[in-house]
């Protein structure tokens, strides 16, 4: 029989031989078999460069969305572009298509801008004010059958933007109304009945009998509703013969219920 060794030393020696003998054919034989099975790379080394490949897909899917957001947005932004470019377009073929006759101002100053005639009829009683702006104000006349007639001129600055009303801006330092920058009234010339009717049935004529009528909202002045149909009148661009009626609204939020 073979014998063991009985000496503490040799023991000792003998099982840490063992010890390292199976960590070493663990660490070189079974552990890189183990890895090699599932899809693992042994080598350190070759490990990292595996995660840092890993890392530059990732970074490199990151760059490939960011691509496409940006040609995404790119492509928005040329739709948009290319929207205002239309408008644009169409705002000067307008502009250009426009009769433009000269308006005069005080002094000997003149200034190029669209003259709109509206035609109005109201039962708004009138003022002793010379501002046109102030013609009439809001009380009613005595009777429902009474109506002041007549027609009202307004100037449309070359400037003008489609659907706006250019009026004076406080924060621009605009206190007045200036005819090259503003909408505004230049006279107001009234009109029996039977000359009203025989001057319009006259425009009417020259117009094909065409025309539209603007009826304004409780909150509007008779300079505001005069306003508003000769812009109206100017974007359209047709050829009708303008008319508005004004009904004593005091033009004030506040004043609605006397509008009702």
């Amino acid at each position: 029989m073979p014998s063991f060794p009985t000496d503490e030393t040799t023991i000792y020696f003998t099982s840490t031989t063992v010890t390292i003998a199976i960590f070493l054919f663990y660490y070189f034989v079974i552990k890189p078999w183990y890895e090699r099975d599932q899809g693992i790379r042994y080598s350190p080394s070759a490990n990292k460069l595996s995660r840092i490949e890993a890392e530059d897909d990732k970074d490199l899917a990151i760059v490939r969305e960011m691509d496409i957001d940006r040609h995404a947005d790119q492509e928005a932004t040329e739709m948009v572009r290319q929207a205002l470019d239309k408008e644009q377009q169409l705002v000067e073929e307008i502009q250009t298509s426009k009769s433009i006759t000269p308006v005069p101002t005080t002094g000997t100053e003149t200034i190029e801008a669209t003259e709109i005639t509206v035609y109005y009829g109201t039962n708004r009683t009138k003022t002793a004010r010379s501002d046109p702006n102030e013609h009439f104000w809001s009380e009613r006349l005595e009777t429902s059958k009474d109506m002041n007639l007549g027609y009202v001129v307004v100037s449309i600055p070359t400037s003008h933007t489609v659907g706006k009303i250019e009026r004076p801006r406080f924060l621009h330092a605009e206190l007045n109304e200036v005819a090259k920058n503003h909408v505004m009234l230049i006279r107001i010339e009234e009109r029996n009945r039977t000359d009203f009717i025989n001057e319009l049935n006259g425009d009417l004529d020259t117009k094909n009998d065409t025309a539209f009528v603007f009826v304004h909202g409780y909150c509007n002045t008779f300079a505001d509703a005069a306003r508003r149909t000769a812009q109206m009148a100017e974007d359209i661009h047709r050829d009708m013969i303008p008319i508005m009626f004004s009904w004593p609204s005091k033009g004030s939020p506040k004043q609605y219920p006397y509008s009702q």
